[in-house]
């Protein structure tokens, strides 16, 4: 095991056999003052004379726990629960040892049936939420967690335990919220402060990122034992580029507690990133025969395929990540159902935005008169540059990001209120309609970066970095009709295999992306449209091609800017700095563009010719229309 587990708790101590039976209560008494050595002497002779009976079994399996010997331990309790009649201590020792071993299935068998004879037992939900939250039963421990914090709303340890949940599911504000409602109850529990900064971190900004920095040296202070808070601070400090300082905090964990999965993790990331490939590889080999959570696994399992993927180990790699979908799929419940209503998403778009809008009324056209800017959409397949494209932009002085925000979604939530799709209407939109969908996306986009256009000719121009909105081309010519579209080009197969290589938060388009059919396929309908939209719309685009841009990133940078009617400007080239400098960026890709340019990533696609061989066919014809058949 990595680390010690917790010894159980006083609450859990099996009662003696019988008000009269002296030796059991010898032993018992024993235990509760230390002394291993005269209570397993007084239950080895309490067993000889009755080998069955299950306080003295169970008696034993404590014993044989504080020792360490988990093993044992399970087995003495196992004969306890099955000499008939379980207590609901004996089920609640039975599950956490059973949790400790990592056999998690039996753990929340012993847990349910622990809660059918003691229902109202705060600490037993809240055990069993952890057990079902470390097998990725994530409902199941939610309901666990809040029925604990019901049934004891001033302990906090279910309040933590939900706020790392929650965390873990993107649901940062609520996450927050309750790591704050625990510190009220407990100011100095280290694991509130931790979950705290867990919180805060997945939500990102700035001012966030700073707070859990703060919160997680307050947790590292209240205890110095606690391996989550300095690894967590780690994985910060990885995540925004300081890599020395993370890799220090990394090592120092596993110093104490050799095959962390979590520091192991984190460090190998560091080492990875630093080009330490050799040893990263074999921190990793240790932490991937840890017992450990299961988005834990997932992620080492990710860690895994990229660094086989730099050490050209194509068929490992390629394993690791095909474990590691499976893995995120069968955790967060992911099935093909979800990723079928992006698919369903794209057919109607398609059929019900066939009717030719480039007849579309001169008053429509002028709605740009009403003073807002024309924004810059940069768009295209996941994985094909944007986040380098968007951090380039960012630089610029006269220009203005924002990074994946649901501007564009909001609006679209308006004009589908009726719950029809959006496409059909747009040919029948008024200007006054228009000009109100688009007062509300600037009011949107002007609160998430702390800024209003107000007209003058010195603002800076709004950039929408979300590369799958370019599916919405339709919607963007018609309340945008001066807006500029840059899209990011890449080799199909160098995408698409990226997009299976890469870890994505499952929503219905991204649940497309872990297996390399579905996203082969995904791929072709997505630029289907695009392509459709272009023919029928003609709207302003800009064509940047990833592979240029590595290769010769100045010039064809100038070329964009060119287009965009925007003057070159040094700093352009300082990027990667600014990526540095920016917080978190909440992408796949936030490594690789603080790195600067490199082109290691270009034709990486032929090294895995036989993984793609099953969708060579749907990307051949791609390959050709984008001009990539020479290659």
């Amino acid at each position: 095991m990595s680390r010690s587990p917790k010894p159980l708790v006083p609450g859990r101590t099996p009662r003696p056999a019988a008000a009269g039976d002296g030796l059991l209560q010898k032993a018992l008494r024993q235990l509760q003052a230390g002394n291993l050595h005269g209570a397993e002497k007084g239950a080895r002779r309490f067993l000889a004379k009755n080998p069955n009976h299950p306080e003295g079994l169970h008696l034993s399996g404590m014993i044989a726990f504080q020792r360490g010997a988990y093993e044992r331990s399970a087995t003495l309790m196992a004969r306890a629960v099955g000499a008939g009649s379980p207590s609901p201590d004996l089920l609640k020792n039975h599950g956490h040892v059973l949790k400790i071993l990592g056999r998690l299935e039996e753990a929340a068998a012993a847990y349910r049936q622990a809660l059918e004879q003691a229902p109202t037992d705060s600490a037993a939900w809240n055990d069993q939420g952890t057990v079902l939250n470390r097998m990725g039963c994530y409902p199941e421990a939610e309901r666990s967690f809040r029925r604990a914090m019901e049934l004891a709303p001033v302990d906090p340890k279910a309040f933590v335990n939900l706020a790392g949940l929650l965390t873990r599911l993107g649901r940062n504000p609520e996450a927050i919220d309750f790591s704050r409602a625990a510190i009220r109850v407990a100011p100095r529990l280290s694991a509130a402060y931790n979950a705290l900064g867990n919180a805060l971190r997945g939500r990102g900004d700035r001012s966030d990122l700073e707070e859990a920095a703060a919160c997680y040296d307050r947790a590292c202070h209240l205890d110095g034992t606690a391996p989550d808070p300095p690894v967590n601070l780690a994985a910060l400090y990885e995540e925004t580029a300081r890599l020395e300082e993370a890799r220090a905090l990394c090592e120092a964990v596993l110093a104490r507690i050799p095959g962390h999965p979590g520091a192991s993790l984190v460090l190998a990331r560091c080492l990875r990133r630093l080009g330490s490939i050799e040893a990263a590889q074999a921190i990793l080999g240790e932490a991937l025969t840890v017992d450990a959570p299961v988005d834990v696994v997932r992620d080492l399992a990710t860690e895994s395929s990229q660094i086989n993927d730099r050490l050209g180990n194509t068929e490992a790699a390629f394993d690791a990540m095909r474990r590691a979908n499976r893995l995120t799929m069968v955790s967060m419940g992911v099935d093909a159902r979800l990723g079928d209503l992006f698919l369903e998403r794209l057919d109607r778009l398609r059929q019900e935005g066939s009717h030719d809008m480039r007849a579309v009324r001169p008053d429509v056209r002028n709605v740009a008169s009403d003073g807002l800017p024309d924004p810059i959409f940069l768009v295209g397949f996941p994985r094909s540059g944007t986040t380098l494209l968007g951090q380039i932009l960012d630089s610029h002085t006269r220009l203005v990001m924002a990074e994946e925000q649901p501007f564009l979604d909001a609006v679209i939530g308006r004009l589908e209120a009726d719950g029809e799709c959006y496409a059909g209407k747009l040919g029948s939109l008024d200007s006054r309609t228009i000009r109100h969908l688009r007062a509300h996306y600037f009011d949107l986009f002007g609160k998430a970066i702390g800024c209003a256009w107000s007209g003058r000719a010195d603002e800076p121009r709004p950039v929408d970095k979300f590369p799958l909105h370019l599916i919405h081309t339709g919607l963007v010519t018609v309340l945008f009709p001066h807006a500029s579209l840059v899209f990011a080009c890449r080799h199909p197969c160098d995408v698409v295999l990226s997009c299976f290589m890469q870890t994505f938060d499952p929503n219905p388009a991204m649940a497309n992306f872990f297996s390399i059919e579905r996203a082969a396929s995904t791929y072709d309908k997505v630029m289907s449209l695009w392509q459709h939209d272009r023919e029928r719309l003609n709207p302003s685009v800009h064509t940047v091609r990833y592979e240029t841009l590595v290769e010769d990133n100045e010039a064809e940078v100038r070329r964009m800017l060119a287009a965009l009617n925007l003057d070159w400007q040094d700093g352009l080239r300082d990027h990667a700095m600014r990526a540095r400098t920016r917080g978190r960026i909440r992408t796949p890709s936030y490594h690789q563009v603080t790195e600067g340019i490199y082109t290691r990533a270009r034709g990486r696609w032929r090294r895995y010719e036989r993984q793609l061989a099953p969708v060579l066919p749907t990307l051949r014809p791609w390959i050709e229309k984008l001009g990539y058949a020479e290659d």
